[in-house]
């Protein structure tokens, strides 16, 4: 038997509750509890824990900040304010070009930033915490580099199913840690709320994918030590306050 192979599956947005309600991972991650998070959600609780550092530390806490005058957008000064229905077709192009320029190498969402109002924001985060270099603290893809740890990595930027194949392909190759972070069931909740059964029937895919790695790992004779977490977990909304309502009737 050839030394163990780590899995480390990150699955943004499974929160506790959501995987005890499922009952995910019972009977094969025998060590298991909550664990708390960042304020900031995914921009800052992934950065904090591929680090180990605050968000004071590693420098990336929200999406955006207030842009300087060398800020990501800046070359979009001029864009005048646009009818909505010509915004919303424009935003796609306005990203895709912003994206060629190549000046983010994070994720990120222009939501609903009026587009003549981006040149006002910046990216917080501007390098990608999923490679070595890509946070000012160090990282563990940083750690692993250093110490000439083999390892594979997959995330957002590649598709779930594909990336899943390709992992368990990749135990061939021997690598010392395989590395899997995918967001789709973050977006799956968001669609249809955080107990629906398509999220059911999503951690259970995810269960298919963890068992495929073991089978694959036996038939390499590797035994496969496998790390499965979170960055936040997710809630329904139940209500809404109109917050601007009130302070304007204050």
């Amino acid at each position: 038997m050839q030394r163990p192979v780590v899995l480390v599956f990150l699955i943004d947005a499974l929160g506790w509750s959501i995987a005890e309600h499922f009952g995910f991972g019972r009977g094969v991650l025998p060590v298991r509890r909550p664990l708390g998070t960042v304020l900031g959600y995914s921009s800052a609780a992934i950065p904090s824990l591929l680090s180990g550092a605050r968000p004071v530390e590693h420098g990336a806490w929200s999406m955006f900040r207030r842009a300087q005058s060398d800020g990501s957008f800046a070359f979009l000064r001029r864009l005048p304010r646009l009818p909505h229905a010509i915004e919303w077709r424009a935003r796609g192009h306005v990203r895709r070009w912003i994206d060629r320029r190549g000046a983010v190498g994070a994720y990120y969402d222009l939501y609903e930033i009026p587009l003549h109002l981006l040149h006002a924001f910046d990216v917080a985060q501007k390098g990608n915490p999923f490679e070595p270099g890509g946070l000012r603290s160090e990282t563990v893809f940083d750690w692993m580099l250093t110490r000439r740890i083999r390892y594979r990595l997959w995330d957002y930027r590649t598709e779930e199913a594909r990336n899943f194949a390709d992992a368990q392909a990749a135990l061939a190759d021997a690598p010392d840690v395989v590395f899997v972070y995918t967001a789709e069931l973050d977006a799956l909740m968001h669609r249809v709320g955080i107990f629906h059964d398509a999220v059911g029937a999503r951690l259970r895919t995810y269960a298919s994918f963890i068992a495929s790695m073991r089978a694959a790992a036996a038939r390499a004779r590797r035994e496969l030590v496998t790390i499965v977490l979170s960055d936040h977990g997710m809630t329904d909304v139940a209500a809404t306050v109109d917050i601007w309502g009130a302070l304007d009737a204050g």
